[in-house]
């Protein structure tokens, strides 16, 4: 059973802004720390942050990073190690309480929001989505 998954947002804008090079970066580098088995790389639907993207989500603890850069994907893999800290410089700043934040479910901007539709997020296989929303059609 693997212990961790790294969610990335996968969306158009996170695209744009080196998602995809980012997810394969990831895991490269956890296979070079034996890892791979142990935790998951996953692109997700967009994550509604755009502004923040490439954005990282390490389940199941929810810590949130931003603006990733390949130079990044060394030290997110490494944090994942058992003596691994998470990596405080990626958290999203908030410019209102003048902090960094670590959890996603902790920023003003998301825990405002209702997501009903949440779950396309966490799947990249479209059917699923479509079955999940009773939305597949024979």
């Amino acid at each position: 059973m693997l212990a961790k998954t790294l969610l990335i947002g996968r969306g158009t804008c996170c695209v744009s802004a080196g998602a995809e090079q980012i997810h394969h970066a990831l895991v490269k580098e956890l296979t070079q720390l034996g890892l791979a088995d142990k935790v998951q790389v996953k692109g997700t639907g967009c994550r509604g942050f755009s502004e923040i993207d490439p954005v990282v989500t390490v389940e199941p603890e929810g810590l949130l990073y931003c603006r990733v850069k390949i130079e990044d994907t060394p030290e997110i893999a490494r944090s994942l190690l058992p003596e691994g800290k998470p990596v405080e410089g990626l958290f999203y700043y908030d410019p209102v309480i003048g902090k960094p934040i670590s959890h996603y479910r902790d920023i003003t901007f998301y825990n405002k929001q209702q997501r009903t539709q949440r779950f396309r997020n966490f799947h990249k296989n479209t059917k699923i989505c479509l079955q999940k929303a009773n939305l597949c059609f024979e």
